[in-house]
């Protein structure tokens, strides 16, 4: 948030990432929060066993970033208070219903029912991902704090091993190590 509290009046409309702007990548990211209010409220019984599983019948939908992409052009063009102001509204509200919710407690998600303790690293993986792109679009340096990054390395690293049609494991490690590049356009997220 405080990224999106320093955006000048005038950035809102540049490019974000793909198709979305500076503004409508914003509104994205409160989904990282809002979910979280919205899937508490709707309790579950538990289908969905870890935060691997959840993405894994998510990306299963064929049509998933295509509604993606149409629920926040939808969204953005909703939002009438200031973007900065959203934001902490929303993920205030994510905060304080964190607090009261246990963290065995089945949220009602897309996927099904997941528990709050594994539905959160896919919401700390959407924030990392889509900071990033942010500070990209603003063409800053994005400053992750070092849970946050070793969380969202994990989920990524995790989906690797679920998805070897899209990234071999054996490739991730070659990359970090130097003996090796990750194929072009690679997205375990895709």
């Amino acid at each position: 948030m405080d990224l999106a509290d320093g955006i000048d009046e005038s950035r809102w409309g540049d490019p974000g990432v793909g198709d979305w702007t500076v503004a409508e990548l914003c509104v994205h990211i409160s989904r990282a929060g809002s979910t979280i209010s919205d899937y508490a409220a709707e309790p579950a019984e538990r289908t969905v066993m870890s935060s691997t599983d959840y993405y894994l019948v998510v990306l299963a939908d064929a049509s998933i970033h295509s509604a993606v992409a149409e629920r926040t052009k939808a969204q953005a063009a909703e939002v009438s208070e200031p973007i900065p102001e959203f934001l902490r509204s929303v993920f205030e509200q994510a905060e304080q219903t964190m607090q009261r919710t246990p963290s065995s407690a089945v949220l009602g998600s897309r996927a099904g029912g997941i528990t709050l303790e594994d539905y959160l690293p896919t919401r700390v993986t959407e924030l990392v991902v889509h900071g990033v792109d942010l500070a990209d679009a603003l063409g800053c340096e994005p400053e992750v704090p070092a849970t946050a990054m070793a969380v969202t390395l994990e989920t990524l690293a995790d989906l690797s091993m679920h998805r070897p049609d899209v990234l071999a494991p054996a490739d991730v490690v070659r990359a970090l190590t130097g003996r090796g590049n990750l194929p072009d356009a690679t997205n375990v997220l895709g």
